[in-house]
């Protein structure tokens, strides 16, 4: 752990040294921080090396994968439905024999259970009220690899080392905008791509999640009708799918 924090320990070393006038407390943590470092170099300064070296050229090994897995990370991963890349923050992770488990935090609708007087027959929509939105988790996973690879080929990696990372952050927010926008209950005239499944019920689900983010890339059916985009349904008739 101490080895992936280096990074952060020396730019907080930097921070302290900065202070004109440290406090006793800030002193204390200074002569900590650099002891910490100090016992890190003299013990794991290959280690070090290396990562450093592979993170100049953003590349990593399964190895060392752990460097780039701190947690409180912002993390990109692809939608398995939309082919579009979504944002998560790394809140922990362990390593099993087939790989990486990461368990991550996004945002996301959140679904308002009914109250214990509220009748069966009453709307969802009548029961939200304003849109909610909150943290919800999801498990990411990076399967064992051979070798250097390239640290944006992997399933999931921090999104600092994406090419376009301001590019990527402004496509994020713009696509949040959107389904902040389209929460709730919207009728809506369609023509075009729907989704790459093929049973209706994909179709219609995967339409609806499309039309809510904007974003189809990896199409193969088409649609032509009017749709009714209702998030708080799809979550409760299919909440495994993202």
């Amino acid at each position: 752990m101490f080895i992936a924090a280096h990074p952060q320990l020396l730019r907080y070393r930097d921070k302290l040294q900065c202070i004109c006038s440290r406090s006793t407390e800030e002193e204390n943590t200074l002569t900590g921080v650099i002891s910490l470092l100090k016992y890190l170099h003299e013990d794991h300064g290959a280690t070090i090396a290396e990562i450093a070296n592979l993170l100049h050229n953003k590349e990593i090994t399964y190895e060392l994968l752990y460097a780039i897995l701190v947690p409180g990370t912002l993390l990109v991963s692809t939608d398995t439905t939309t082919g579009e890349l979504c944002a998560y923050e790394l809140k922990s992770y362990m390593k099993q024999c087939a790989g990486y488990a990461l368990q991550c935090e996004t945002l996301d609708a959140i679904d308002v259970p009914k109250s214990e007087d509220t009748e069966d027959s009453v709307q969802p929509e009548t029961l939200v009220g304003p849109a909610r939105f909150g943290r919800v988790q999801r498990t990411l996973s990076i399967e064992r690899f051979e070798g250097v690879v390239k640290i944006a080929a992997l399933d999931a990696y921090p999104m600092k080392h994406h090419h376009d990372e301001a590019g990527l952050r402004s496509v994020l927010l713009a696509r949040a905008r959107k389904w902040v926008d389209l929460y709730g209950v919207h009728h809506m005239e369609y023509k075009g791509t729907a989704t790459k499944g093929c049973s209706k019920y994909k179709v219609q689900y995967a339409l609806l999640k499309c039309l809510s983010v904007m974003l189809l890339t990896k199409p193969i059916r088409s649609t032509v009708g009017s749709w009714l985009i209702e998030v708080i349904p799809s979550q409760r008739f299919a909440p495994t799918l993202n």
